[in-house]
């Protein structure tokens, strides 16, 4: 949708990733999330690498692909369930696999 990448952290949105981390960082990381979070002197750059950083460290990104793939499945299990024809539910279908697919 041409959203710029890291506009969420500059934003302070409470994304999955962001509480997440807030919840796994623990002494100096949860620090510095904060700090990155409430304003510091960061430009937006340095905010945006840190907090990616932080999130690096606490392995947030796969905590949220491990979720993706695990509602991807039950979202298919409960397609599969629909008492309807298959040609019927091929959108949903494609539609949830290039859900799935997309690039940042």
């Amino acid at each position: 949708f041409g959203k710029k990448i890291g506009g969420d952290i500059l934003c302070n949105k409470k994304t999955y990733l962001l509480i997440h981390a807030l919840q796994l960082a623990k002494g100096e990381t949860a620090f510095t999330l904060q700090a990155l979070m409430n304003g510091s002197s960061a430009t937006p750059e340095e905010k945006i690498d840190g907090v990616r950083a932080v999130y690096d460290q606490l392995g947030v990104r796969q905590i949220a692909l491990d979720a993706m793939e695990m509602y991807y499945q039950k979202a298919l299990e409960h397609l599969a369930k629909v008492s309807v024809p298959d040609t019927r539910k091929s959108i949903l279908l494609r539609l949830a696999r290039d859900l799935m697919n997309r690039k940042d």
